[in-house]
């Protein structure tokens, strides 16, 4: 498990683009892997610095089979896929973004805060090219 707590501001995504990277190197991930975790982990956190107030916390696990990215906010509501609208969808593209570089992805939320997590399934055999979801 790797946790980084980041300010909810515009540097977050940056920062945890970063602190992924170094995580998915140090674990020796697939490279189509880590680009997933990266990307996934750029756009949740983006969301929670825009919808929190406080320290937005990243966790990343590496798990039998699958690495999940996890990120904290205390903002208010929960996430929400909104309808794509070509020409007119201004945001909510993000969680479109989530949902197809992941296996799965929910959230979980206490009153104080939601977990927004996606997981990203590694390949059985490290050898073979991994084939990103919703690119198969």
């Amino acid at each position: 498990l790797h946790r980084t707590e980041l300010v909810a501001d515009p540097s977050a995504p940056r920062e945890a683009r970063a602190s992924s990277r170094e995580t998915c190197r140090r674990w020796s991930l697939p490279p189509a892997i880590a680009s997933a975790v990266v990307d996934l982990a750029s756009e949740l956190v983006s969301n929670a610095a825009r919808h929190g107030h406080g320290p937005v916390v990243l966790a990343l696990e590496l798990g039998t089979g699958q690495v999940s990215v996890s990120v904290f906010d205390d903002g208010p509501g929960h996430p929400e896929l909104l309808p794509y609208r070509p020409g007119l969808s201004e945001r909510g593209l993000g969680l479109h973004l989530v949902q197809r570089l992941s296996d799965r992805w929910g959230w979980t939320g206490d009153g104080h805060g939601k977990w927004v997590w996606a997981r990203v399934s590694l390949p059985s055999d490290p050898s073979a090219e991994q084939v990103l979801p919703g690119r198969r």
